[in-house]
């Protein structure tokens, strides 16, 4: 079984939505599922450095982390993922050509989501942090 550790972000804008991508169809795990932007930690770099360039590769978006937010786990057979969660505010659009779209809570709740992101967002609104 792999051990994986990545990054990823909570980004939300002035309208109180979250910015989610799109995973690739070709993606072993969870293909055409949508995600946190975020991605594996590389050899020698921090959480805060991985989810500032996964952001970016995914996004276009320049991230700087406003605080770690949480962690999250998922275990499958081939793999046991730990992800680092960090919150940021966004008060600008994104580019255009990115993969990324903006969701309300009530709309996360009818997609197709990723990992066990679905209690990321049960939890966020159980806090009323956002919603």
């Amino acid at each position: 079984m792999n051990i994986l550790i990545t990054a990823g972000a909570i980004i939300i804008n002035e309208e109180r939505k979250i910015l989610l991508v799109l995973r690739p169809a070709d993606k072993k795990i969870f293909p055409n599922c949508w995600a946190l932007p975020g991605g594996k930690i590389e050899a020698w770099e921090s959480l805060e450095d991985t989810v500032i360039r996964e952001v970016k590769e995914e996004t276009w978006l320049v991230f700087s982390p406003l605080e770690k937010y949480t962690f999250t786990e998922y275990i499958s057979n081939e793999s046991h993922n730990i992800s680092h969660l960090f919150f940021w505010k966004w008060n600008w659009t994104i580019h255009p050509e990115t993969k990324a779209i903006w969701y309300s809570f009530k709309e996360i709740s009818s997609l197709k989501l990723a990992f066990n992101q679905h209690l990321v967002f049960e939890d966020l609104y159980k806090k009323w942090i956002i919603f």
